[in-house]
């Protein structure tokens, strides 16, 4: 009985920290909606009109280069088209479930492995594509940073703040970089999964588990093959440029244009900030912020800050929805055929 309780508690701890993050998120939401009058940032938002739907339908351009960039990783992988589906379902387990960003790696993993009937190389592809995605988000950010320096250069002051913001961010991710690669930390990784994560995952979580040792094989030899990885992090670097359009194209169906290192500096530091605050389901609040601090270095007003950010959000739940919608087809699937 005492290791049935222990094993409640990484999922009871993951639950509270989880509570907390999205209470601590809305709050801030809910103050920065006010003071910057809903009525002006909806007002803003609308502007757009059907740009939404455009940029909707071009997200699926920075999945399909995303799906691209993992397959490299596994050549003898399924399908392409597949491959395409399963990314898109990761996604919207990442950006809409409370899932710590991490959720949707898992999920997709399970998708391919099981399609495949081979979770070991399956895991390996995912945790080598989840690192060079930290890897290049990182170099992204660099570059980020790099545009914003050149700025506060030229205007000579006022952007002290955002640069804070950046060199915390740009630590932050090295430190997490720094403890994805560390040494024999599969193991204990799979087992948190599998005590943290829901049940219609634990079974994938309790394999990848018991072949710790020969996913730490695989993971190895994927990064062996210097050709595949190459690939993967060009395919990688090329949907962080895509990205960046998304944001430019945002502003400009918001009738508020910016330049394209504008929109690399919204992009890849507002992201960088939604992923530092991972227990916060949805990056609630912090991606709101965090665009408010950078717009203001840029001479964006508030409410078209926010407007960048909601319109982000119509994105997700206009491309996220679906994907779950067919997660759980796949899902129930996979349970009547099995039964």
């Amino acid at each position: 009985m005492q290791d049935g309780e222990d094993s409640l508690l990484p999922r009871r701890a993951a639950n509270w920290i989880t509570a907390v993050g999205l209470v601590i998120g809305a709050a801030l939401l809910f103050y920065i909606l006010r003071r910057y009058r809903l009525g002006e940032i909806l007002a803003a938002v609308a502007a757009a009109g059907w740009g939404i739907l455009a940029i909707s339908a071009y997200r699926f351009v920075c999945i399909a280069t995303d799906a691209a960039g993992w397959r490299a990783l596994w050549p003898g992988a399924s399908n392409p088209l597949r491959i395409l589906f399963y990314r898109w379902i990761g996604e919207a387990v990442n950006s809409i479930l409370p899932v710590a960003q991490v959720g949707g790696h898992v999920v997709r993993a399970r998708l391919l492995g099981r399609s495949q009937n081979d979770y070991v190389s399956a895991g390996a592809a995912t945790i080598v594509d989840f690192t060079i995605g930290v890897l290049t988000q990182a170099v992204y950010t660099v570059v980020g940073i790099g545009l914003l320096l050149r700025l506060s250069s030229a205007q000579g002051n006022g952007l002290n703040e955002a640069l804070f913001l950046a060199l915390g961010l740009l630590v932050a991710g090295l430190v997490t970089l720094y403890m994805i690669q560390r040494g024999r930390m599969l193991p204990k990784v799979t087992l948190l999964l599998r005590k943290a994560l829901g049940a219609n995952l634990q079974s994938m979580a309790a394999q990848l588990h018991s072949g710790a040792q020969a996913i730490d094989a695989g993971v190895k030899e994927v990064y062996g093959r210097h050709g595949n990885l190459l690939r993967s992090i060009s395919w990688r670097m090329l949907t962080w440029l895509l990205h960046t359009g998304e944001t430019w194209l945002i502003m400009w169906f918001l009738g508020a244009p910016v330049s394209w290192a504008g929109a690399l500096i919204l992009e890849s530091l507002g992201t960088a900030v939604r992923n530092v605050a991972f227990p916060v389901p949805a990056g609630i609040g912090a991606q709101e912020g965090g665009l408010l601090l950078l717009g203001g270095a840029l001479g964006i007003s508030p409410q078209l800050c926010l407007a960048l950010s909601l319109a982000k959000r119509a994105r997700e739940l206009i491309v996220g929805l679906p994907a779950l919608a067919a997660w759980a087809w796949v899902e129930g699937r996979n349970k009547s055929t099995s039964a």
